[in-house]
C-alpha cells in the first residue's frame, strides 16, 4: 500500500493501519469502510444507475404512428397465415418492438423496430438453425411485405441476408421500418425485460445493486473522448446487464429458476 493510499484511508476510517489488527480492529474496519465509503458510494452508483434506466426508457420510445406491429401481429396471426406457416412447423408467437441489448448509433436507427417471435407449434427440432430459419420467414416477408400493410404504399424492400443477425429494411409510407426474426425452441410469447427485472427485484433487488456498480466499472474503463464513443456501441445497456445478473442469480440459487416457480411463467 503507498502512503498516499494509505493516507486517504486513513482520513476514511480514522485508523492507522500499521498498527496489527486484531478480530475487533477488523470488525471496526469494516463497519466505518461501509459506514463512510461504500454506502455513500453505493448510493451515488444507483442514482446513476436510476438515471440511466430513465435515459434508456427515453431511448426505447417508439412512435409507431402507423401501427406497423399491431398490422403485422394480426396479419402474421390470422388463420391463413397460421396454416401457411403451421405446414413448415412454425408459428408466429408474437410481433413486438425490437430492443438493442446495446445502444443503437444514429446512423443504424429507423422509425420502427421489429421482432417477430416464431416457434414451433408441433415437433422442436434436433438443431435450432435459427439463422437459417431466420432467412426463410424473411425471403417469405419479401414477398407479402404489401399484404401486410394492405393501406399503404411500400417500397425500398431490401433482404440482408448475410449480416449478422438477418433483417428485412422497408419503407411504409415515409416511415422506414426494419424487421428480425427470433426462433425459440419452445412455442411462447416474449417477455420484455423491463417487466422480468421488476419482478424478480421483488425477490431480492441485490442483482440490481451489482449491476449498477458493473456498468459503472464498464463505463470508467473509457478513459478518453474516442474510446467513450467507441464505448456507446460496445457496452451492453443497463437492463442488459441486469439481466445477466438474474441468470447469474437463478444459477446459484439466489433467485426462483426452475419451471414451477420461475417468475417469467407468471408474467
Amino acid at each position: 500500500m503507498t502512503s498516499v493510499i494509505g493516507k486517504r484511508l486513513n482520513e476514511i476510517v480514522q485508523f492507522d493501519f500499521s498498527k496489527p489488527l486484531d478480530p475487533n480492529v477488523q470488525a471496526k474496519l469494516t463497519v466505518q469502510l461501509c459506514s463512510q465509503f461504500l454506502e455513500p458510494l453505493t448510493e451515488e452508483i444507483n442514482k446513476k444507475g436510476k438515471e440511466q434506466n430513465e435515459k434508456e426508457e427515453e431511448e426505447e420510445v417508439m412512435e409507431d404512428e402507423l401501427d406497423i406491429i399491431g398490422q403485422m401481429d394480426d396479419y402474421l396471426t390470422s388463420e391463413s397465415m397460421i396454416n401457411f406457416f403451421d405446414k413448415r412447423n412454425l408459428r408466429c408467437n408474437a410481433v413486438l418492438p425490437f430492443i438493442s441489448a446495446v445502444p443503437v448509433q444514429d446512423w443504424e436507427k429507423r422509425d420502427v423496430s421489429v421482432v417477430a417471435s416464431f416457434g414451433f407449434p408441433k415437433k422442436v427440432p434436433n438443431r435450432l438453425l435459427a439463422r437459417f430459419r431466420s432467412n426463410k420467414i424473411l425471403k417469405v416477408f419479401v414477398t407479402k411485405v404489401k399484404d401486410m400493410f394492405p393501406n399503404h404504399t411500400v417500397t425500398d424492400v431490401e433482404h440482408n441476408e448475410f449480416a449478422k443477425v438477418p433483417y428485412l429494411l422497408c419503407t411504409v409510407d415515409n416511415v422506414t421500418v426494419i424487421i428480425k426474426i427470433s426462433m425459440k425452441p419452445f412455442c411462447s410469447p416474449q417477455f420484455m425485460s423491463k417487466d422480468v427485472i421488476e419482478a424478480y427485484k421483488g425477490c431480492d433487488d441485490r442483482f440490481v445493486i451489482l449491476a449498477n456498480y458493473f456498468h459503472q466499472f464498464l463505463k470508467s474503463k473509457a478513459v478518453n473522448k474516442k474510446d467513450q464513443r467507441k464505448s456507446k456501441s460496445i457496452i451492453p445497456k443497463l437492463c442488459t446487464i441486469k439481466m445477466m445478473f438474474i441468470h447469474l442469480f437463478k444459477h446459484y440459487g439466489l433467485l426462483p429458476a426452475n419451471n414451477n416457480n420461475s417468475l417469467e411463467s407468471n408474467l
